[in-house]
């Protein structure tokens, strides 16, 4: 039995939101602040699809995360359970080990 659109769209929006809210955590641990954070937004097309706007962003902001995007994984991080998100993705963030940590400066990030 096919979605309904409107169980199409709710779908997509869950995986917006998850992916947004992965997202800012991701943001948050690097110590970025809310008003960096705060550009990120879910967002559905009309067909359902997933979507994130990150907004503008200032040009260090965006070479912080792209070096985090392809820092190697840290040793000092240990798995958790995963956050509900993105393709079941959990984030461990420095030495304090809490997910999504909210900006606790300890500088980590990992993505399983």
């Amino acid at each position: 039995m096919a979605p309904t659109d409107m169980e199409t769209y709710r779908e997509g929006r869950r995986q917006a939101t998850d992916a947004a809210d992965a997202i800012r955590a991701a943001l948050a641990c690097l110590g970025l602040p809310e008003r960096v954070r705060g550009g990120v937004r879910p967002m559905v097309t009309h067909s359902g699809r997933p979507y994130l706007h990150l907004g503008m962003v200032r040009a260090d902001v965006a070479k912080l995360m792209a070096q985090s995007i392809n820092a190697p994984p840290r040793a000092d991080l240990t798995p958790r359970e995963p956050l509900r998100g993105l393709w079941g993705a959990g984030f461990v963030c420095g030495e304090q080990g809490e997910e999504a940590c909210g900006g606790c400066g300890a500088g980590g990030v990992a993505m399983r």
